[in-house]
């Protein structure tokens, strides 16, 4: 269950340490310091939830007035099936709701685990990118999953 001294908020380059390690313990193939650091400068939505005062995950946003995308997510895996990266979807559901129509993002066709969320928030399966992810062995492909915002 989630711990009741939880908050979601706002995450700045004073936090990316923090960050990109939170990413490094949830993604084989993680993002690198630069591409959070862009982010952060594009002023992508970019938000953590805290447990106390530690950061615990996070979830990066790229947000256009028709669509939007889910850039990257992550929880600590001590953290993970708690429900915490609900709320933290849910709250940046709640900002693109404010202004785009559609939210889009990739999963890993692997990744059974995300997939079951983001289908217990209505995401749909609209597509799929072949090859896409590097792999272990190779590459893997991506599920493209989108939310309609303004039905």
């Amino acid at each position: 269950m989630m711990t009741v001294n939880s908050a979601i908020s706002p995450f700045t380059q004073y936090d990316l340490p923090t960050i990109v390690s939170i990413n490094e313990a949830c993604d084989s193939f993680p993002w690198r310091l630069s591409h959070f650091e862009q982010s952060v400068s594009a002023k992508h939505h970019c938000v953590c939830v805290k447990v106390n005062t530690s950061i615990i995950g996070f979830a990066v946003t790229k947000i256009n007035p028709f669509e939007s995308e889910l850039l990257q997510v992550g929880i600590l895996p001590e953290y993970q099936k708690q429900g915490f990266a609900s709320r933290l979807l849910l709250s940046v559901i709640d900002v693109c709701k404010a202004q785009s129509q559609q939210l889009f993002l990739e999963v890993r066709e692997s990744n059974v685990a995300a997939i079951a969320l983001y289908e217990s928030l209505e995401f749909n399966c609209v597509g799929q990118r072949n090859n896409y992810y590097p792999a272990a062995k190779g590459r893997e492909n991506a599920l493209i999953f989108a939310l309609e915002l303004n039905i």
